[in-house]
């Protein structure tokens, strides 16, 4: 399928791509899962649309499949729920919707086989992914890899059987921009590399502050970012490289500077050691919006 734009309803998405008469087997599927309260039209999606618009595998121009769960996880105006109950309400309907994604993939994966299917999550979305990968791989049909982007923390980290991991994929890479605060700060995929501290990202003033609505607002703005940090890789694959490392602090003043070293990478699989990792992004990206 190529330069076709389509939108489906999740159960008729696989008759829709493997049935087009302009399938081919040949082209890659990735998968991304967008955020709490974002659509297809929201900024995280549009900045992965860009990243990814002449990303090739097999020499061919992938196919790209962004999730619109807004209708379950934005919320109802009519709703009487501050953001805190919304958010809440949104986590409870992860399961159900990660087990709906979760047959779409096994369907793709069926088909095309696990080194031409990827899924990429941001936010609450990545935990999705997560989810994601773990329904297919119970069921014989593992993803080589996810990559996902500030995995949410709030209601994640005390729960740690929903929170994404090692093992529901072959490799699980997360990329931590705002730890501790919207995003989780636990260290639990075979690769967890942090943008800088992790907290605050570069352009994201006030993270220091003493007013929680200056604060808040770096941690929105830490948080979103890391959708074109993580995916400066796709348009760039040696652009950020990582060095192991237990803390930040380590990493800025040197001591970590002998360790091992490993690329962040969107889609390429690594084979260094797994661990915790730090990078040093810069703020010239290509897709921010």
């Amino acid at each position: 399928m190529t330069n076709e734009n389509a939108s489906c309803f999740l159960d008729e998405a696989e008759e829709a791509i493997l049935e087009n008469l302009n399938f081919n087997s040949e082209q890659c599927m990735h998968i991304f899962i967008p955020g709490f309260q974002s659509n297809i039209s929201s900024t995280t999606p549009n900045e992965v649309r860009c990243a990814l618009a002449n990303y090739t595998c097999n020499y061919k121009k992938i196919m790209l499949g962004i999730i619109d769960h807004s209708a379950y996880l934005s919320g109802n105006v009519e709703e009487d729920l501050d953001y805190v109950d919304l958010y809440k309400k949104a986590v409870n309907y992860t399961g159900s919707i990660s087990v709906a994604i979760g047959k779409f993939v096994l369907s793709l994966l069926k088909v095309l086989g696990k080194d031409k299917v990827m899924v990429s999550g941001h936010s609450l979305g990545a935990q999705m992914a997560g989810l994601t990968a773990e329904y297919t791989k119970n069921l014989c049909h593992p993803l080589r890899k996810i990559f996902v982007m500030d995995p949410a923390g709030p209601c994640f980290r005390d729960c740690l059987s929903q929170h994404v991991k090692s093992g529901q994929a072959d490799k699980v890479m997360a990329i931590h921009c705002n730890a501790g605060e919207r995003g989780s700060n636990l260290n639990l995929t075979d690769y967890d590399a942090y943008s800088g501290n992790g907290v605050t990202q570069i352009g994201c003033k006030g993270g220091d502050s003493t007013d929680p609505i200056i604060r808040d607002e770096a941690s929105r703005c830490s948080h979103n970012k890391c959708v074109p940090i993580a995916m400066q890789t796709a348009l760039d694959s040696g652009i950020w490289e990582a060095t192991q490392c237990a803390s930040y602090t380590a990493y800025s003043n040197g001591a970590c500077d002998g360790n091992s070293k490993m690329l962040v990478n969107y889609d390429i699989t690594p084979n260094n050691i797994e661990g915790v990792y730090f990078f040093q992004p810069d703020d010239n990206l290509t897709c921010a919006s």
